[in-house]
């Protein structure tokens, strides 16, 4: 990871670890336009709580260059940059349009979605009321769509999708994790070198992450779709903090290969 991207990860990991955020919301008199703010909060709120958790850890692994483990948390940072892109226009389209329960069911399933209890929890003893009520989740190519989507329409850059694929290359047991770790034999006329060695190398020099665009990209994004979030809720204590948090990053965001 090159020195641009380290510090970039050092302050918004700082940043979301002393970010004050509340211990509870109260929940409103039943009306539409209350519980989407409410929800909002709580999406973004339990969002900030998680990503620190993966934040520290992608910060631990970058910094003992543990290549694996990197690659592996990089990808939920994207991830997470995709749900936040796809829970924030998905909400605003359906508040322009007045639609306040479309607005709240894309928060619900976000909150409450889960593919896995709707498909397997009658098996392990599940209440049937509640795998009904329980939602399915969006599947998350969907969420890279809208990702791609929107950086295409906002940066002009079309290559998210790539840098995602990319990304899940390196996490999946496939050859892309290997070939770090190991020297062929030189070609000689178009075949392999049968009397050389294979060598295995236990400090890889490729497949670091440096001047990668997928991660500066989606850290970049994080605070950006956060005070989003909270402004179309209306809150304002932790809206503000992020908002620092944007400002501060704003003199690194040029040097971040996006």
């Amino acid at each position: 990871m090159n020195a641009d991207l380290q510090e970039l990860l050092v302050i918004i990991d700082d940043a979301f670890r002393t970010m004050s955020v509340p211990q509870s919301v109260v929940a409103p008199k039943i009306a539409w336009r209350d519980g989407v703010d409410l929800h909002l909060k709580v999406y973004a709120y339990a969002s900030i709580h998680y990503l620190r958790g993966i934040l520290k850890a992608l910060r631990r692994e970058a910094e003992d260059g543990n290549d694996p483990a990197t690659w592996l948390l990089a990808r939920s940072v994207c991830e997470w940059a995709a749900a936040l892109t796809y829970v924030s226009e998905n909400v605003q389209t359906a508040i322009k349009a007045n639609d306040w329960p479309a607005a709240f069911d894309v928060l619900f399933v976000f909150l409450q979605g889960n593919r896995w209890l709707k498909k397997y929890g009658m098996q392990h003893g599940g209440d049937q009321d509640l795998v009904d009520y329980v939602p399915t989740t969006t599947f998350v190519h969907k969420l890279i769509e809208t990702y791609h989507d929107a950086i295409r329409k906002d940066m002009g850059l079309t290559d998210t999708r790539e840098g995602y694929s990319r990304l899940s290359e390196h996490c999946h047991p496939s050859s892309t994790c290997l070939m770090p770790y190991i020297v062929w034999p030189p070609m000689v006329e178009g075949e392999p070198d049968l009397n050389a060695p294979i060598i295995f190398s236990e400090t890889p020099k490729a497949a670091r992450m440096e001047g990668s665009f997928e991660l500066g990209r989606s850290l970049l994004a994080l605070p950006r779709l956060l005070h989003d979030l909270l402004g179309l809720a209306g809150e304002q204590v932790v809206r503000d903090q992020v908002r620092e948090l944007k400002e501060k990053i704003g003199g690194i965001q040029k040097r971040v290969r996006q």
